[in-house]
């Protein structure tokens, strides 16, 4: 059985993943069936200027042509602020 604070991270990560799609302009769904990974464009401050949202090449193409703003590098730039406020947490500060 996880604990609380395990189910706590599995819906806050839920929560983000559903703004994400919105954001993007699919739905959870299509989300859920594509491989992606969130990093960030930072200053030589350590400041967020970006996040940039990858998407792996195995992911389907059908969902790919429908995301706003996806680049030739199956990349999508996202203001530092896309999110709602704590909607984002960098995984390597957990």
């Amino acid at each position: 059985m996880g604990s609380l604070k395990d189910e706590w991270m599995r819906r806050q990560e839920a929560e983000r993943d559903k703004e994400l799609a919105n954001i993007l302009g699919i739905s959870y769904e299509e989300l859920s069936q594509t491989t992606w990974e969130i990093d960030e464009n930072r200053t030589e401050d350590d400041l967020v200027v970006n996040l940039l949202v990858v998407f792996d090449e195995s992911s389907p193409k059908e969902i790919l042509r429908k995301i706003k703003g996806l680049d030739t590098n199956n990349t999508v730039w996202l203001d530092s602020n896309a999110f709602s406020e704590g909607q984002y947490d960098d995984p390597d500060e957990q």
